[in-house]
């Protein structure tokens, strides 16, 4: 009975780590298409199912200690190494979040160089120093600190 338990809840993680893996990816194109109302959407989403996976992984947890394996991965490996099935669906579980990482790592990137990119162009705005280089008038590069501001209020 329990192993059965087990291996339904690492399909229902497997499901809602795959729903986390496509939000992941409309969230990745809301960032390029700078749909700000789209990235929100997908960060409720995300928000939720970040939730459930959370309380499926402490369930797994509880479920496991019950069968008296501890709640470390020594204590996983040593169930998996007895138990196939759930083996295979801890390894495509394993596969699907380290996928869903990777995807956060590029969204998190293209966040960070989207509030440089408006850092800058504030900085250059208020007239103020700002990082990195910009080009002069004749095409030669110069510090952002050289720089006047576009306007004044």
């Amino acid at each position: 009975m329990q192993r059965l338990f087990m291996a339904d809840l690492l399909r229902r993680e497997i499901q809602y780590v795959t729903r986390l893996a496509d939000v992941l990816q409309r969230e990745y194109q809301a960032l390029q298409g700078r749909d700000a109302a789209q990235v929100e959407h997908c960060t409720a989403e995300k928000q939720n199912l970040c939730a459930h996976i959370e309380e499926l992984g402490q369930q797994r947890t509880t479920l496991l200690s019950g069968m008296g394996y501890a709640s470390s991965a020594a204590g996983v490996g040593a169930y998996l190494r007895t138990h196939a099935e759930e083996n295979r669906l801890w390894q495509e579980l394993l596969h699907l979040t380290a996928q869903c990482r990777r995807q956060n790592q590029i969204n998190g990137s293209l966040v960070n160089a989207g509030r440089s990119h408006t850092r800058r162009i504030l900085s250059i705005l208020r007239g103020q120093p700002s990082d990195g280089e910009l080009y002069g008038p004749a095409g030669d590069a110069r510090r952002a600190d050289d720089s006047q501001a576009l306007a004044t209020a």
